[in-house]
């Protein structure tokens, strides 16, 4: 539904048109303050945290983990167009904001509802109006839809790479 995602199954069709072999990342961990994981992290130290969906869930993948994976992928050209590449256990959105706000901040966590619809009419304005303010509106879209499962995870295990979890999140 986010542009971002249409951009890449597009990017994916392309590639496998090609022959090639398409990376789907779950969201990277364990590399710094950069991408999603960088904007959840400055989310998570707010005073008062969003909350969109209790049943929001992401997949994720520590970015060693995610960098074995590429170049098991340059080296070995998968049979398969498309990879997954995270640890197939679902991490609740409610358990990385707490994690991550446990790495910024000894404050207890302030979770408040927030209507993702109103929020998103709300990113969706600011960015009209030419404000940065450091979360895309079509980003939101991403956490409030995630994929369903990580496709051909199992490939990675064959292979005999072991894709962590996130952080202290309990086995599946």
């Amino acid at each position: 539904q986010q542009i971002y995602g249409r951009t890449k199954l597009a990017c994916e069709e392309l590639v496998a048109e090609r022959g090639g072999t398409s990376l789907r990342l779950g969201l990277v961990h364990g590399s710094g303050d950069g991408g999603m994981i960088g904007a959840l992290r400055k989310v998570a130290g707010l005073p008062l945290v969003p909350v969109l969906r209790p049943d929001s869930y992401q997949y994720a993948v520590h970015a060693e983990d995610m960098a074995r994976c590429v170049l098991e992928t340059v080296e070995q050209s998968p049979p398969h167009r498309v990879l997954g590449v995270a640890d197939p256990c679902r991490v609740p959105f409610s358990d990385i904001i707490r994690t991550l706000r446990a790495s910024a901040t000894a404050a207890p966590l302030r979770p408040v509802p927030v209507s993702s619809a109103l929020l998103y009419r709300a990113l969706r304005g600011a960015e009209a109006a030419g404000l940065r303010i450091g979360f895309r509106a079509d980003s939101l879209l991403g956490l409030m839809h995630p994929a369903p499962d990580v496709p051909h995870v199992n490939y990675w295990a064959e292979q005999g790479i072991l894709l962590r979890g996130f952080a202290q999140h309990a086995p599946c």
